[in-house]
Protein backbone atom coordinates (compact mmCIF):
# COMPACT_ATOMS: atom_id res chain seq x y z
CA UNK A 1 0.00 0.00 0.00
CA UNK A 2 1.17 3.36 -0.98
CA UNK A 3 1.83 6.24 0.99
CA UNK A 4 -1.19 7.95 -0.07
CA UNK A 5 -3.38 5.04 0.64
CA UNK A 6 -2.79 4.71 3.84
CA UNK A 7 -3.18 8.11 5.06
CA UNK A 8 -6.36 8.98 7.10
CA UNK A 9 -8.41 11.78 5.64
CA UNK A 10 -8.58 14.72 7.71
CA UNK A 11 -11.95 16.43 8.65
CA UNK A 12 -11.73 18.63 6.09
CA UNK A 13 -11.57 15.31 3.16
CA UNK A 14 -14.58 13.45 5.32
CA UNK A 15 -17.58 13.82 2.96
CA UNK A 16 -20.14 16.61 4.22
CA UNK A 17 -23.24 14.56 5.85
CA UNK A 18 -25.89 16.64 6.79
CA UNK A 19 -27.36 16.01 10.11
CA UNK A 20 -31.32 14.99 10.63
CA UNK A 21 -32.51 18.01 12.42
CA UNK A 22 -34.02 17.69 15.64
CA UNK A 23 -37.34 17.64 16.11
CA UNK A 24 -38.40 20.64 18.32
CA UNK A 25 -41.58 21.68 20.52
CA UNK A 26 -43.92 24.15 18.19
CA UNK A 27 -45.27 27.60 20.36
CA UNK A 28 -48.75 25.39 19.79
CA UNK A 29 -50.09 21.98 20.75
CA UNK A 30 -49.29 19.99 17.80
CA UNK A 31 -53.01 17.50 17.55
CA UNK A 32 -52.85 13.93 18.08
CA UNK A 33 -55.62 12.36 15.87
CA UNK A 34 -57.32 8.48 16.44
CA UNK A 35 -58.24 7.03 13.55
CA UNK A 36 -59.63 3.38 12.91
CA UNK A 37 -60.49 4.08 9.03
CA UNK A 38 -58.81 5.81 6.20
CA UNK A 39 -59.56 6.32 2.68
CA UNK A 40 -57.01 6.55 -0.01
CA UNK A 41 -56.89 8.54 -3.01
CA UNK A 42 -53.85 9.50 -5.53
CA UNK A 43 -52.79 12.33 -8.19
CA UNK A 44 -49.97 11.84 -10.34
CA UNK A 45 -47.87 13.69 -7.61
CA UNK A 46 -49.22 12.95 -4.51
CA UNK A 47 -51.37 11.02 -2.03
CA UNK A 48 -54.52 11.27 -0.13
CA UNK A 49 -55.51 10.20 2.94
CA UNK A 50 -58.51 10.82 5.01
CA UNK A 51 -58.58 9.21 8.59
CA UNK A 52 -61.81 8.64 10.70
CA UNK A 53 -63.52 7.35 13.38
CA UNK A 54 -66.41 5.15 13.48
CA UNK A 55 -68.55 6.01 15.36
CA UNK A 56 -72.85 5.47 16.02
CA UNK A 57 -74.53 8.22 14.04
CA UNK A 58 -74.74 11.08 15.69
CA UNK A 59 -77.74 11.89 13.72
CA UNK A 60 -80.40 9.29 15.60
CA UNK A 61 -80.71 8.52 19.23
CA UNK A 62 -78.75 5.47 20.77
CA UNK A 63 -81.08 2.79 20.26
CA UNK A 64 -82.83 4.43 17.89
CA UNK A 65 -84.27 1.59 15.20
CA UNK A 66 -82.32 2.80 12.30
CA UNK A 67 -79.03 3.52 13.95
CA UNK A 68 -75.91 2.53 12.07
CA UNK A 69 -72.40 3.36 12.10
CA UNK A 70 -70.88 6.46 10.40
CA UNK A 71 -66.83 7.80 9.80
CA UNK A 72 -66.16 10.82 11.66
CA UNK A 73 -63.79 12.38 9.73
CA UNK A 74 -60.59 13.69 11.86
CA UNK A 75 -57.73 14.51 9.12
CA UNK A 76 -56.59 14.76 6.24
CA UNK A 77 -52.64 14.02 4.82
CA UNK A 78 -51.39 14.67 1.94
CA UNK A 79 -47.93 13.33 0.92
CA UNK A 80 -45.73 13.00 -2.13
CA UNK A 81 -45.13 9.83 -3.60
CA UNK A 82 -41.67 9.45 -2.64
CA UNK A 83 -42.58 10.35 1.07
CA UNK A 84 -45.33 7.47 0.71
CA UNK A 85 -42.72 4.68 -0.63
CA UNK A 86 -40.64 5.55 2.61
CA UNK A 87 -43.60 5.63 4.64
CA UNK A 88 -44.91 2.03 3.57
CA UNK A 89 -41.48 0.18 4.10
CA UNK A 90 -41.32 1.77 7.61
CA UNK A 91 -44.86 0.67 8.37
CA UNK A 92 -44.38 -2.94 6.50
CA UNK A 93 -41.25 -3.11 8.45
CA UNK A 94 -43.10 -1.94 11.58
CA UNK A 95 -46.19 -4.60 11.62
CA UNK A 96 -43.01 -7.45 10.38
CA UNK A 97 -41.32 -7.05 13.96
CA UNK A 98 -44.21 -6.50 15.95
CA UNK A 99 -46.04 -9.44 14.68
CA UNK A 100 -42.44 -11.36 15.43
CA UNK A 101 -42.98 -10.20 19.01
CA UNK A 102 -46.42 -10.69 18.98
CA UNK A 103 -48.10 -12.75 16.27
CA UNK A 104 -50.13 -12.63 13.63
CA UNK A 105 -52.71 -9.17 13.51
CA UNK A 106 -56.18 -9.65 11.92
CA UNK A 107 -58.36 -7.39 11.02
CA UNK A 108 -61.89 -7.44 13.05
CA UNK A 109 -64.86 -7.31 11.79
CA UNK A 110 -67.04 -4.29 12.48
CA UNK A 111 -70.42 -5.33 14.67
CA UNK A 112 -73.40 -4.79 14.00
CA UNK A 113 -75.98 -2.62 15.75
CA UNK A 114 -78.92 -3.65 16.95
Amino acid sequence: MSEEESKVPTEEQQPSVTPFPDWVIPEEDVPEVYADWYYVNWLPLTVRMRFGQIVADPRLSPGHKDSSWVIKEGMALTLPWHTVKALAAMLTNLVQEYEKENGELTIPKIPKIE
